[in-house]
Formats: structure tokens, sequence, C-alpha cells
């Protein structure tokens, strides 16, 4: 009898050994949503994936009020760089709702020479020739952090 009830509540209690399985990590998708929803934008529309590489995707987001209804509204938009979700920042914010002060800048490092190598530009320019010509280009060419050749290399492409 003693014996059954041990197996018993075993089954019910469950068994445990060492340390507690962490956690799995959270998605890219997860981290970015938690992101945008800690900035608390007002009337938020949508989040849009603009696709990248491997080594970088792009976030579209667009919030705020409608603008300029009488000829096609249009929004309040920003643009996230994410390489994992611990360097994930904002590369472009077109703000009209007075929000920008949310925004914290993405912060290039050594470690994101992935973003200068012709993979990537290739890859933008032929999925994104829109997000490509008028939100990458001119960040690479504007962002202090990049290098000077990579930098001209964004003025020479937008030149054409």
């Amino acid at each position: 009898m003693t014996r059954s009830l041990g197996l018993a509540l075993l089954l019910l209690v469950g068994c445990h050994h060492g340390t507690p399985t962490p956690p799995p990590p959270k998605s890219g998708f997860a981290c970015v949503d938690d992101l945008v929803g800690k900035l608390e934008l007002p009337a938020m529309r949508f989040v849009d994936t603009i696709k990248g590489t491997r080594d970088a995707s792009f976030f579209a987001v667009e919030y705020g009020h409608p603008r300029e209804c009488p000829d096609g509204c249009f929004h309040s938009r920003a643009v996230l760089l994410f390489r994992g979700c611990d360097r994930m920042g904002w590369i472009a914010v077109r703000d009209y709702d007075g929000a920008r002060d949310r925004f914290e800048p993405y912060h290039l490092t050594s470690g994101d020479a992935a973003l200068y190598a012709d993979v990537m530009w290739q890859a933008l320019s032929t999925q994104h020739l829109y997000f490509y010509r008028d939100v990458f280009l001119p960040w690479m060419a504007r962002d202090p952090g990049v290098p000077a050749e990579v930098a001209a290399k964004a003025r020479a492409e937008l030149a054409q």
C-alpha cells in the first residue's frame, strides 16, 4: 500500500532532478513585438517584415493618426534593424505624432560587417528596391558608425 501511494505521488507531482530547464529563447518576432509594445506608440497600425539575409532582418512599423487623407492617407513609420534580441535598433523614423524620442537608434559595432557585405546589398536591392534606395542606402551614407568606404559606396549608389 505504501509503495503504491509513493508511486501515485510521484506520478502526480513528478520527478525533479538537478536544475530546472530554462525556457526556450525568444523568437525574433517575439523580441520585436516586445520592443514595439514597450514604445506605446499612438494609434499602432502594424509591424511588417522586410526581408534581409540570415544576418539581418528589417521591420517596418506604422503608427499614428492618418494625415492628408483627401489626397491619400499616410502615417508615421519607423524601420527597425534586427540582428538578434540583444542587437536591434531603429535606422529610420518618419514621425508625425510626437513619438520620435522613443526610438533608440541602432548602434553599429565592429560585429556588423555583414551589413556592408555585397550579399546583403544585393539581396535588399533585388527583394525590396524601394526600401534599399529610400531607407537602407541613405542610412549607410549618413550614419557616422559606417566605415568611410562603405558610406562612399552608398552615396555612389544613390547618385545613380
